[in-house]
């Protein structure tokens, strides 16, 4: 299952970035991606709590190459400036 949202995640960032949030529209998310309407709100009852689910997806993934940037023999305050830079 996890897998399936992963896909239902990028198909909304990729209509997100073409359309904006305020494009983000279910009916259309289904057609752009070959999926039925009932699949996406099986996932999702509502565009909003596809946006919120995406959102975690986005910042989870985000936090995780983060951490697998970090190298722990370089110690805190250089880990910290290697993320900034």
């Amino acid at each position: 299952m996890k897998n399936i949202k992963n896909q239902y995640f990028k198909a909304a960032l990729d209509a997100v970035g073409k359309t904006g949030l305020n494009g983000l529209v279910m009916g259309e998310l289904a057609k752009a991606s070959g999926m039925s309407v009932g699949s996406w709100y099986h996932h999702f009852e509502s565009r909003e709590v596809l946006v919120a689910e995406t959102y975690n997806y986005v910042v989870g993934k985000a936090s995780s190459a983060m951490i697998s940037a970090m190298d722990e023999s370089a110690g805190t305050g250089n880990n910290i400036r290697k993320m900034a830079t």
